[in-house]
This record gives C-alpha cells, sequence and structure tokens, in this order.
C-alpha cells in the first residue's frame, strides 16, 4: 500500500474518498497478483498462470469501471499505466502538452491493441508490420500535425532526448537541446562525407576527421557553454569521440 500512496499526488483528479477507495482496490489486486505468480512457480507450462493473471487483470478493469466515471478512468490510465510511464520517459525531448500526450497515449494504445509492431533501430518492421507502422505513422502525423510530428520522430532518438534531459536538468533552455543535436547530425553527415571522398588519401581523410571532432566539441562548447558542455561531455560525450576516431578495419 505505501507504493501506491505515492501516487497520491497523481490522482489529485479524485476526491479523498474515491482516492482511499481506489487504493484498496489496487492493493487487493496486486496482493492476488503476487500469490498467482508465486503459485506459476509450479506450473512448469505457465499456461495456468496466465489464464489466472489475464483474469485478474480483467476483474480489477471491471471493478476500476465500477467505481471510477469514464472519464475518471481515461484520466487514472493516463496518470498510472505502463504505457503512460514508458511514453513519458520516451517522450521527454518531446514535452507534450497535456492534449498532445493524450493523443499520442491514445494512438499508441490503440496501435497495442491492434499487436501493431513499432519497430526499433535493432529490428525494424518489415512486410506486413511495415504497412501497420505506416498507417500509425500517417495517424500520428495527422494527430499532431507535421511540425509536432517532427518533434514526436525526434524524441525516438536516444542522444536526442540526453540533450533534452541534460538541458533540463541543468536549467538550461529546452531550444539548445535541438541546436546541439543539429551539430551532432551534421557533424556525422560530414563525417560520412569525407569517409566516402575519393578526392582523400588515408591520410588526409583521418586529419579532417579529428579536426571535425575538434570543431564540433568548439561548436557544442558555445552552444551550451563551457561548464555544460564539460559536463555533457563527461557524461554523453561518447559519440564526440567515436566521431574522432578512426573506423574500423581502416589501415594505419
Amino acid at each position: 500500500v505505501d507504493s501506491l500512496l505515492g501516487e497520491d499526488e497523481e490522482l489529485s483528479f479524485l476526491d479523498e474518498d474515491k482516492r482511499s477507495r481506489l487504493f484498496g482496490l489496487r492493493a487487493e489486486f496486486e496482493w492476488r497478483r503476487a500469490q498467482a505468480e508465486e503459485r506459476s512457480k509450479d506450473d512448469t507450462a505457465g499456461k495456468t498462470a496466465r489464464e489466472e493473471l489475464q483474469k485478474i487483470d480483467a476483474e480489477e478493469q471491471a471493478a476500476l469501471a465500477q467505481l471510477l466515471t469514464p472519464a475518471e478512468m481515461q484520466e487514472y490510465e493516463l496518470a498510472t499505466s505502463n504505457l503512460a510511464v514508458h511514453l513519458r520517459a520516451r517522450l521527454v525531448g518531446f514535452n507534450p502538452t497535456p492534449e498532445e500526450f493524450q493523443k499520442v497515449y491514445q494512438l499508441h494504445k490503440e496501435a497495442s491493441l491492434r499487436s501493431v509492431w513499432l519497430g526499433s533501430a535493432n529490428s525494424p518492421a518489415k512486410g506486413e508490420e511495415k504497412a501497420d507502422l505506416e498507417r500509425f505513422q500517417a495517424e500520428m502525423r495527422r494527430s499532431l500535425g507535421e511540425a509536432r510530428y517532427a518533434d514526436y520522430q525526434r524524441s525516438g532518438d536516444d542522444e536526442y532526448n540526453n540533450l533534452a534531459r541534460f538541458c533540463a536538468q541543468q536549467e538550461l533552455p529546452s531550444s539548445l537541446a535541438m541546436s546541439a543535436f543539429e551539430i551532432k547530425q551534421a557533424a556525422e553527415q560530414k563525417k560520412q562525407n569525407l569517409q566516402a571522398s575519393p578526392a582523400l588519401l588515408p591520410e588526409q581523410r583521418q586529419e579532417a576527421i579529428r579536426a571535425l571532432a575538434a570543431e564540433t566539441r568548439l561548436a557544442l562548447q558555445q552552444t551550451l557553454g563551457s561548464n555544460a558542455f564539460t559536463r555533457y561531455d563527461q557524461l554523453h560525450g561518447g559519440w564526440i569521440q567515436v566521431l574522432g576516431s578512426k573506423p574500423k578495419g581502416t589501415a594505419e
């Protein structure tokens, strides 16, 4: 119950009586889940445990629907669901308004219910998965508009999110995260161009890459400020080291 009480602020849209009843209801179902998971240790196939947990989830949703109005139920999901928690962490660089977050949450929820695979850098969507992903992206673009959809897409980049979090922690303007990210993107594109240039000898190419890394460090320092850049470099500067390094397989 103590862990649930930590959510009291998130559930401030409910009156005190409903919050108290909600905490009691959730504590009951968490206890039932813990009991089911304990029993599942003796269930080698796992099917019985999965079915029992699914039944508990369905009963909890029904109990919540009895306690909360539809509007309260929606706000409760936005405050506490695993999907909402995941999206808040992922969208730190997007910084959505409450209305935007609700749109994004609803589209992700619908995609989850349809078992739409949203892809990843390590496992991109293919075939039917790709078609589903493209439909999802089109829906998100229509919902957010072109400019904000571009911001949403950018928030899927870990390095951009690192910059966004860093600027927030250092109390720097959020616009600096975008400026620094653009410096990163431009530098990485320049490195690709240098690597592909047939006009450069290996020694010239590597010297140009080292100079590019130095220029990038200076540009980031000027953008973030000397002290903030030093801290950023310590925490997240691995990509700058990679930028100035010799590609694998390159002869000495």
